[in-house]
C-alpha cells in the first residue's frame, strides 16, 4: 500500500506482475513538480509538496485565496474525512456534495438539507 495524498489513496496490488512499473508511476506523482501540475490544473488542494510562486494557472487566485485563509493551521495526517463521517453521510456527500452540486442540479441550500439529513440524531 502507498498513500499518494491526492484525493484518497492510490494502491499498488502487492502481487501485480507489474508491481515495480506501478511502484515508479507513483513515484512520479510525489514531486513538486507534479503537485504544483495537480494544483495548476485542477484547484483541488493536496496532500503534495508544492510550491504556489512557481504555479501559473486560471485558478491563482484561488490558490492564494485558500492559502492566506489556512495560514498557520495544522493538519491531522493520515486521517480521512470518510473514516470519521458515519457511512449515511459518507454517501449524501458523494451523491450531493461530488455529483449533484458540481453539475448545478444542487444549490447549497440542497446540499446542507441532504448533509443533514443523512447526519445521526
Amino acid at each position: 500500500k502507498v498513500n499518494v495524498p491526492l484525493i484518497g489513496e492510490i494502491f499498488v496490488a502487492e502481487k501485480s506482475p507489474n508491481k515495480s512499473v506501478a511502484m515508479d508511476l507513483l513515484q512520479s506523482m510525489m514531486t513538486e513538480e507534479f503537485g504544483n501540475r495537480w494544483l495548476a490544473g485542477t484547484a483541488v488542494t493536496t496532500g503534495l509538496k508544492t510550491d504556489p510562486s512557481k504555479i501559473a494557472s486560471p485558478f491563482t487566485w484561488y490558490l492564494e485565496e485558500y492559502a492566506k485563509s489556512h495560514q498557520g493551521q495544522e493538519y491531522a495526517v493520515g486521517l480521512e474525512w470518510h473514516a470519521v463521517m458515519p457511512p449515511a453521510m459518507v454517501d449524501a456527500y458523494g451523491q450531493v456534495v461530488n455529483a449533484a452540486f458540481p453539475a448545478r442540479r444542487a444549490s447549497v441550500d440542497d446540499v446542507i438539507e441532504a448533509m443533514e439529513r443523512a447526519r445521526p440524531h
